[in-house]
């Protein structure tokens, strides 16, 4: 593990785990995680990141100075891990681990008092890709005595087995990102109505990747690419979709009420992108705070999805991140070309009509055009090509207006991106002294007209 300076580009710190690397080598990984569990908000505490590898290892760091802060073993099989939302005393985030036997550990110790006061809002997840089986479970019995975790759900999905020359994962499960501050609660029409979003913050969205027993024109099974959107509280289908003759790999954007995924349609040998929004429709079930226990409410009442056409193939797909989620929502597309692409949300809007009204002019949707555009200003990284890209990661920054993109593959790149433009920034060729002189003049003026006035008033007392 290393640290870069966003800045420079050199590397900080560094330090190699032997038993880390030879638990990655048992234990494969797609993509490790890295739980942040106190950042550098909180003086005079030291930020504070941890890795969990699949046997029980877990190594704490801190992120600035890459100093390790603690490293141990757990003696058990680790089944899924998540990072709790609420803290400690010392402001610092939990990490809950499920074993193999169900039993519920809690990284370190000092956070198990605060899960324990919030632990009938817990809920976690687990899947298991070869069989397609999907279990939720809850931890509303925990306490010093048990420390199991209950199953509440299971759903089985259709998978089928796939031919040897099928590569491509079976089934994966995105949630949207921790902590995601959603501005606007609705969108309002062109009649001036509101559509309010259905903000569901426990779903989360399931590809699987399979093969049917339709032989194709080639002599290979037909492959097909399924989505289902699933409540994990409760485990009720929201939403499924069905793709046939495509296949991955499919590159999911969740945020908010949207999910964003793209796919290779083999029929057309082009690559798609398809977008779909959930609304609750024009009256809100509760404005306050959601819940998926009560099996009424948890279902959209309005579902758009539209597909569009992407002229060349993706390699990674991520969506921009601000503090409080005012600024517009920009994709960033990872090209084989070398280059990442902002285009903005407003093209992939399921919502943009074939002949368009007077009230989608007044909302500023945009006429549906299959095709999506690649402008050549929409490139961030100029002329500098990223070869082989395997993942782009975006992070908020303390301005609104800003985003922290870092992509990496066999290179590295950051930058930051402004998808509302700089409107909390002074511009570049901002005339500071131009505005220090207006200013000094107009204090030289005010204090003027004070000596004028109690000039005048004096000779007005004397009269």
């Amino acid at each position: 593990m290393f640290g870069i300076d966003t800045q420079t580009g050199k590397i900080v710190w560094s330090f190699f785990d032997e038993n880390l690397s030879s638990s990655l080598r048992l234990y494969p990984m797609k993509k490790m995680q890295i739980f942040v569990q106190r950042t550098t908000a909180h003086f005079p505490h030291s930020p504070r990141c941890t890795v969990v590898t699949k046997d029980g290892i877990i190594i704490s760091f801190n992120p600035i100075t890459g100093n390790i802060e603690d490293k141990r073993k757990l003696n058990e099989i680790v089944k899924q891990t998540m990072l709790l939302y609420h803290v400690d005393d010392t402001y610092l985030k939990g990490v809950l681990i499920l074993d193999n036997s169900n039993t519920a550990h809690l990284y370190p110790s000092s956070t198990k008092q605060p899960f324990i006061k919030q632990k009938d809002n817990y809920f976690m997840v687990v899947g298991y890709e070869n069989i397609g089986l999907l279990e939720g479970y809850a931890f509303s019995s925990y306490d010093e005595s048990n420390k199991k975790a209950h199953r509440v759900w299971s759903l089985t999905l259709p998978v089928t087995s796939t031919d040897p020359s099928f590569t491509t994962n079976k089934i994966e499960i995105i949630f949207k990102k921790h902590g995601e501050h959603v501005h606007s609660q609705g969108r309002v029409l062109g009649d001036r109505s509101v559509l309010y979003k259905y903000l569901n913050p426990n779903l989360m969205v399931v590809t699987i990747e399979g093969t049917d027993s339709t032989i194709s024109e080639f002599g290979k099974k037909s492959s097909f690419i399924t989505i289902h959107l699933i409540d994990a509280v409760n485990g009720n289908v929201i939403y499924s979709a069905v793709h046939k003759r495509s296949r991955g790999p499919v590159f999911v954007v969740h945020s908010e009420n949207s999910v964003v995924y793209s796919y290779y349609n083999e029929k057309s040998r082009r690559t798609e992108i398809s977008s779909l929004e959930l609304y609750e429709g024009k009256t809100q079930a509760n404005a306050t705070s959601f819940s998926s226990i009560y099996r009424e409410i948890t279902k959209p009442e309005i579902i758009e999805h539209q597909n569009f056409i992407f002229p060349t193939g993706v390699l990674a797909m991520v969506d921009t991140l601000t503090e409080k989620g005012i600024t517009n929502k920009h994709l960033l597309i990872a090209l084989p070309s070398g280059g990442i692409l902002e285009l903005p949300k407003a093209f992939v809007d399921p919502r943009r009509p074939i002949h368009p009204t007077p009230e989608h002019r007044e909302e500023g949707l945009i006429p549906y055009v299959p095709e999506l555009p690649i402008p050549s200003e929409g490139i961030i990284n100029y002329n500098k090509s990223l070869v082989n890209v395997r993942d782009i990661v975006t992070a908020p920054s303390s301005l609104e207006s800003t985003c922290l993109v870092f992509a990496y593959g066999l290179d590295i790149f950051y930058t930051r991106v402004t998808p509302s433009k700089t409107f909390d920034i002074l511009k570049d060729d901002f005339d500071h002294w131009l505005i220090a002189g207006v200013l000094l003049i107009l204090v030289g003026l005010s204090y003027f007209s004070k000596w004028l006035a109690a000039k005048k008033s004096l000779n007005n007392a004397w009269k």
